[in-house]
């Protein structure tokens, strides 16, 4: 019986069993991706700037958008960005006035590619004003490809040089792409790209038209869309400018009168403080005396130094940044540099820069007694410091039959070409090391040249999209 017993429950222990199964798992499912759509697609011209359409768009998921142009036998687009889902816009760059262009959104996203329809706009016409470009020499294969862009500055035709001005940007062609009033009533003779490269710092220069000594003086902040970030209050600004790493603004001011000058600096919330004064910090240091009219103005933050260029002596002064204190100077004032050889000392000299091989660049006025007139000419100086001469190592324009009275600069260009800016004459010339001209920029007429910065891309010179 218990052998009966045990082996039923033996027998019970080995029957087979089947283990009730778990409720089934819910499968994790991905959302599907949301379709990609392109609606509400517009263009309206920019205000104030005739060259500049934006275009708007809604697209219905995040995607890499691109906007094409066409326009005769020209096609370009502008840089690709991905944005997410929603409403978006984009400025159109390198246009030119009258001009019929056909816009088109590129949506890309999952394989898919969905194009707007054509919109088509007209830009402005040429206004009155703005002086014509005339493009006299092009050789492609020569000229600094990396730079197809300068913006500039000219006083409006019917205007003096110290009437109303424009600012605006040339290209290769000789096209101007963009372009936007000042002011009435303020010159703007030394636009340039801020140092961070994403927008343009604008003199709005009250001394020559207001006849205020420059007490209403200002530099603004833009960008290519027309938007304005930043003024700020350059009082007695009369001529050059520059920027800091920080954002903060340099000029050479006035101080009662061309008997003295200063140089001041404002911060981004307006606090102005000087660097240097002329009569204090120069002539009295030097042993000298006399006017201090300045035309130029450079600033080297690696050795943080100032270049300023005085028309009223003929003398370029490099001074401490930290102290203001005079390092050198060059030019015909009393224990200057010497120049070798002795004719290439400057006269009536602009736009003074160290170059990144450490040479002094100038554009100068050379006598041309045949033409009993000042030709323009640009010197660059390899500088002795044991001899405390300046060398000249390269020049350009002697002979080229080029005259302009007053203003010009030079720019050395990193492929090793040199933009020559002729001021008064009004005129661009690209020249090579060995002294072909290889671009050439005109306008005729009374007009006069601001300062010229070279550069690469105008979408640098916008914000990204929105």
């Amino acid at each position: 019986m218990w052998v009966g017993l045990v082996g039923a429950l033996w027998a019970c222990d080995r029957v087979e069993t089947h283990p009730i199964a778990p409720p089934p798992r819910e499968t994790a499912t991905t959302p599907p991706e949301p379709p990609l759509t392109l609606t509400d697609v517009y263009v309206v011209m920019v205000p104030d700037l005739g060259t500049v359409p934006r275009v708007a768009w809604t697209q219905g998921c995040p995607a890499s958008a691109t906007i094409t142009y066409t326009y005769g036998d020209h096609a370009g687009s502008t840089p690709t960005h991905t944005l997410d889902a929603g409403a978006h816009s984009q400025v159109v760059l390198g246009l030119p006035f009258g001009v019929e262009a056909t816009l088109q959104v590129v949506l890309e996203a999952n394989g898919q590619t969905l194009v707007s329809e054509p919109q088509v706009v007209r830009t402005a016409p040429w206004p009155e004003t703005l002086p014509v470009p005339i493009l006299l020499t092009a050789a492609p294969e020569r000229w600094d490809a990396g730079l197809p862009y300068v913006v500039t500055s000219m006083n409006r035709v019917g205007d003096e040089r110290t009437g109303d001005w424009w600012v605006f940007v040339l290209d290769r062609s000789g096209s101007v792409v963009w372009a936007r009033p000042s002011p009435h009533d303020f010159v703007s003779r030394y636009v340039r790209i801020g140092r961070d490269g994403s927008d343009l710092l604008v003199d709005y220069d009250s001394f020559w038209p207001q006849d205020d000594l420059g007490a209403a003086s200002q530099v603004v902040r833009l960008t290519l869309d027309g938007v304005v970030s930043h003024t700020y209050p350059t009082p007695f600004l009369h001529h050059a400018f520059t920027e800091h790493d920080d954002g903060g603004i340099v000029w050479l001011a006035l101080d009662g009168g061309y008997s003295n000058e200063t140089l001041e600096r404002v911060d981004v919330f307006g606090v102005q403080a000087r660097i240097w004064d002329c009569q204090w910090q120069f002539y009295a240091v030097v042993g000298q005396s006399g006017s201090c009219g300045t035309n130029g103005l450079y600033w080297d933050a690696a050795a943080d130094r100032y270049l300023i260029s005085s028309w009223a002596i003929d003398t370029v002064i490099e001074i401490d940044g930290a102290t203001g204190a005079p390092r050198r100077y060059f030019g015909q004032l009393p224990g200057a540099w010497s120049f070798d050889p002795p004719e290439s000392e400057f006269d009536w000299q602009h736009g003074p820069i160290y170059t990144d091989a450490g040479t002094l660049m100038v554009s100068s006025k050379r006598w041309d007694p045949e033409a009993s007139r000042n030709e323009t000419v640009a010197y660059e100086y390899a500088l002795d410091e044991g001899a405390q001469t300046l060398r000249e190592v390269w020049s350009f324009g002697k002979g080229q039959g080029i005259y302009g009275a007053f203003m010009g600069e030079v720019h050395r260009l990193p492929g090793g070409n040199t933009l020559h800016n002729y001021g008064e004459e009004a005129r661009l010339r690209e020249v090579t090391p060995e002294g072909e001209v290889v671009w050439e920029v005109w306008w005729e007429g009374d007009a006069h040249i601001g300062r010229s910065s070279p550069f690469a891309d105008l979408y640098d010179l916008v914000p990204d999209p929105t």
